[in-house]
């Protein structure tokens, strides 16, 4: 053959036999590269991210309590000392942070290391976190004698993202209304089931126990059901997790509370506050402490994560989630149990009118006589006698916003990949993503997760390749 064809030939293939080594060897440095920068990035942002040991400004813990008023918050000589030096730290250290953005932006999840990418959503989520806490304080000072912003303020913490006051009260009014809804829809039932309406259905003796013994079996009976309709059901046969078992108190819990998750006990406490202990939340507690609730989302990161965890999650997604799961039961035909259900829905309704209190309070200085009146106003006769309970919910902290905001967080998480993955949409796979994001800042939710569940296709497919 020609030489002056062989010749060419013989380039062509050389080229073609060194190009896939080059761009190995290309992608081999951009890998290194790429952890070795976010490396340094970890090592220059972790001193920033430790939490602030003023965990709340001198002004807003004054107006915190109510009862402070203008005039002695204006004679406070703490006001303008306090507020000027803390303005002037959190500019610093918002100036600060602000400056790490564009470096996680650069960096590519693919390139990292399987611990790497853990802690890219770890850092870059505490980040998020705090890049939107300094935002909101920082449009606060613009009028630090407004209530309502500092509510804003505190609220936000329990939301997991700032929100402006009408937004609040409109997610409480849409909640209290879908709800009412509903409770018409299982009043129609109650009545063509039993031949009573709602109000004589919940008094029925035999939804009661007034003995321990009885609180503590049936209870239990109950959990049971909820732990095995979720296991038959093969939504979260991803991890594994100790039984849950109940144990029961006389009181009221924190924030007033009938319930709360005991996790060096795997227990949901029931809280017996007075009289017969009500059996219509069965269910619905079971579900949101233990199955797949509290329980489930705080065993799942027990273990550490490449050894630098467990990541807490934030309240608005440790309720959020809970409420969430609620949802998810729902699904599977544990609420359909008329009495059950009538639990779940009052307790819904519960947790909207909460919101309508603490926002008429805010606008209109609600005292407890005027909120007492509108709540046996609104509410079902067979709830009146809980006002005091959630009254004090109500006025102690801003943790009753969690539930329903920390529930549509998710939902819209969900809804938004469900619409971005299209067919290839898993749910199973959505909450295991969901449950390791516990520590992103919810108003980031849909965006990491969908950046965590690419990183892990692509560790898929490395890994297939490698073998």
């Amino acid at each position: 053959m020609n030489r002056r064809i062989i010749a060419p030939i013989i380039i062509v293939m050389a080229v073609l036999s060194a190009g896939p080594l080059a761009w190995q060897q290309h992608n081999i440095r951009a890998q290194q590269q790429t952890q070795q920068e976010f490396t340094q990035l970890i090592k220059d942002i972790a001193p920033h991210l430790k939490p602030n040991p003023r965990k709340i400004r001198t002004i807003s813990k004054l107006l915190d309590n109510l009862k402070t008023t203008n005039a002695q918050l204006e004679q406070s000589p703490l006001k303008s000392e306090a507020a000027a030096a803390d303005l002037a730290a959190t500019k610093a250290k918002k100036e600060i942070l602000d400056e790490f953005q564009p470096r996680f932006n650069t960096i590519k999840p693919r390139h990292l290391e399987a611990c790497q990418r853990e802690d890219l959503y770890r850092y870059w989520g505490t980040l998020d976190i705090w890049q939107s806490w300094l935002d909101t304080k920082l449009g606060l000072s613009a009028s630090p004698d407004n209530a309502a912003l500092i509510y804003e303020e505190q609220a936000g913490r329990s939301m997991g993202r700032p929100a402006i006051m009408s937004e609040i009260k409109a997610v409480g009014e849409e909640e209290f209304t879908k709800v009412t809804k509903l409770l018409e829809e299982l009043a129609d039932r109650v009545q063509s089931e039993f031949g009573l309406d709602l109000h004589s259905f919940a008094q029925e003796p035999n939804h009661y126990s007034d003995a321990e013994e009885d609180v503590q079996r049936r209870s239990s009976e109950a959990l049971e059901r909820v732990e095995t309709a979720f296991e038959a059901s093969g939504q979260f046969d991803f991890t594994s997790i100790p039984k849950g078992r109940v144990q029961v108190r006389r009181g009221y819990g924190p924030y007033n509370s009938i319930a709360s998750y005991r996790k060096q006990d795997n227990a949901m406490v029931l809280f017996w506050a007075d009289g017969s202990y009500n059996h219509k939340y069965d269910t619905m507690l079971a579900v949101h402490e233990i199955m797949p609730g509290h329980h489930l989302q705080i065993k799942t990161v027990k273990e550490p994560t490449c050894g630098k965890g467990p990541v807490h999650a934030q309240t608005a997604f440790l309720e959020g989630w809970a409420t969430y799961a609620e949802t998810l039961a729902d699904e599977i035909g544990l609420f359909e149990a008329p009495d059950q259900r009538l639990g779940w829905l009052d307790y819904r309704l519960i947790r909207a009118m909460r919101i309508r209190l603490d926002m008429a309070r805010m606008e209109n200085t609600l005292t407890e006589a005027q909120a007492r009146t509108q709540w046996e106003a609104d509410m079902p006769e067979r709830l009146h006698s809980l006002f005091d309970r959630e009254w004090g919910r109500i006025t102690q902290s801003r943790h009753h916003l969690s539930y329903i905001f920390g529930d549509r967080a998710i939902l819209d998480a969900k809804n938004k990949l469900r619409t971005q993955l299209g067919p290839k949409f898993n749910e199973k796979k959505f909450h295991k993503t969901l449950l390791s994001s516990s520590h992103i800042h919810l108003l980031y939710l849909p965006e990491r997760m969908a950046a965590q569940m690419q990183s892990k296709r692509t560790s898929a497919r490395e890994a297939e390749n490698t073998h």
